[in-house]
């Protein structure tokens, strides 16, 4: 059994996985299509346009479509996918 700062760890992994370090609008999340990005937790992310889709790690044991986009924030922009993605799980 994991201890409660493994789980903590793997937990803040996950959660920064899923966030960029600026604000990219959909527009521009499109313009990188087939490219992959860096995440805050270190990783990387691949985005991948299928069928006016924008697929996130498209390729993986995991991935995700993005269904809404451009939710402006103060601190910057969310877009919703479908999917919670693991750092492992990568193309």
């Amino acid at each position: 059994m994991q201890s409660v700062d493994a789980n903590q760890s793997t937990l803040i992994d996950v959660l920064l996985y899923h966030v960029f370090d600026g604000s990219v609008l959909s527009t521009a999340a499109i313009a990188l299509d087939g490219q992959s990005v860096d995440m805050l937790n270190g990783g990387t992310m691949s985005l991948d346009l299928a069928a006016s889709e924008l697929i996130l790690n498209l390729g993986g044991n995991r991935q995700a479509t993005v269904t809404i986009t451009d939710v402006l924030c103060a601190n910057g922009v969310i877009h919703v996918i479908d999917a919670v993605l693991d750092p492992a799980d990568s193309p």
